[in-house]
């Protein structure tokens, strides 16, 4: 099938990214990762960690970042077309994915509702 890619983790078997989700080319990250630090504050999920952007979601603002030195396979989705007010400022919403079994799911669920 056109438009999928796969993700691969050292210890965990592959996740499969379909569409509505692409891959982000390795030479865009810079730019998001700077783009997302502009955006994050104090009191923000993400303030202060190392993150990686990933994946993309084509119909939505929607960003996959991996977290790095980060074993547990925690990921994040963060909309930069929606926000949070937190502690004051509005910035990105965002939602923790705390296994990459949650991860999958997400993609597969996604996929299936941009089908229908």
């Amino acid at each position: 099938m056109e438009g999928k890619h796969q993700m691969k983790a050292e210890k965990s078997d592959t996740i499969e990214i379909k569409w509505p989700w692409t891959m982000i080319p390795i030479e865009n990250a810079d730019e998001l990762i700077k783009y997302l630090k502009r955006r994050i504050r104090s009191g923000h999920p993400l303030y202060g960690k190392k993150v990686y952007p990933s994946c993309r979601r084509e119909d939505t603002a929607d960003i996959i970042i991996q977290f790095d030195n980060d074993d547990d396979g925690t990921y994040a989705i963060v909309n930069f077309s929606k926000s949070k007010t937190i502690s004051g400022k509005k910035m990105p919403q965002v939602e923790i994915l705390k296994t990459r079994s949650a991860l999958k799911l997400r993609f597969q669920k996604d996929h299936e509702e941009s089908l229908s």
